[in-house]
């Protein structure tokens, strides 16, 4: 592990070395702003700026690789979600490469991922401990509860029916939500929200578009999907899948 922390390190500083020698004239990407943050006042120590970066490349990665494992893994035990999926991507897109502005045009896919971040959300815990007893939404709270679990928020059935079903159709642009604002907090809320909310939702529906265009990803009938809650919600120990050919297009690739 130290080995691997030296080496992550050491490729973090390059790009920030890299990009200190030559700047980019107009900011352009969240290192750029980095750079430039407090210039008026104290501007960022290059160990602040390091620990910025190694943040976002751990968190960036870590948790969407978790949640996408998770998301094939529903997937593979939910065959009309996944075909429906499927068809979507190939309706859509034709063959071509997705790109971001093709998101929307996939709303069973983002549908998807939001009820796969519901049941796995990475962050499948936000500690807020409270400071003194209080009353929300009449429920009582002593000084020192830790008041939210996403993990356990998502599965209260008075806001989520059947909530340990995969149902996709529950984020659906068209349906009728059944929870509050605050009972769906995948990347948590407020000022504290995870500054990479959008993009990790971005690249999560992005991948599974590629993925559904490339391959079929299905669980071995004796695989078992174990988790465990650390600093982030993962697999433990390895997810065994079979990956073959996708099925014939309905498309031209041209």
């Amino acid at each position: 592990m130290g080995e691997a922390s030296q080496t992550l390190n050491s490729l973090v500083a390059r790009i920030i070395d890299a990009r200190i020698r030559a700047p980019h004239e107009e900011p352009s990407d969240l290192l750029d702003l980095l750079l430039a943050a407090g210039q008026d006042e104290q501007p960022l120590s290059r160990a602040e700026i390091q620990d910025e970066v190694m943040t976002l490349v751990l968190t960036g990665h870590e948790t969407t690789t978790h949640a996408l494992t998770f998301t094939l893994a529903l997937l593979s035990r939910n065959p009309a979600a996944y075909k429906r999926m499927i068809t979507e991507v190939d309706d859509v897109l034709a063959g071509r490469d997705p790109q971001a502005t093709d998101v929307d045009a996939l709303p069973w896919t983002q549908a998807v991922v939001n009820e796969a971040l519901r049941l796995y959300p990475p962050g499948c815990y936000i500690i807020r401990d409270a400071a003194e007893d209080d009353h929300i939404s009449g429920v009582q709270v002593f000084a020192g509860d830790t008041i939210v679990s996403p993990y356990l928020l998502h599965r209260i059935p008075e806001f989520w029916p059947d909530p340990e079903r995969f149902d996709p159709r529950r984020f659906l642009p068209n349906s009728t939500p059944t929870h509050p604002r605050y009972a769906y907090l995948p990347f948590g809320a407020g000022r504290r929200i995870c500054l990479g909310a959008s993009l990790a939702f971005l690249e999560m529906t992005l991948v599974l578009a590629v993925l559904a265009q490339s391959v079929r990803i299905d669980l071995v009938p004796t695989a078992t999907l174990r988790k465990r809650a650390e600093v982030t919600l993962h697999p433990v120990g390895p997810v065994v899948a079979t990956v073959t050919p996708p099925h014939p297009r309905q498309h031209s690739t041209r």
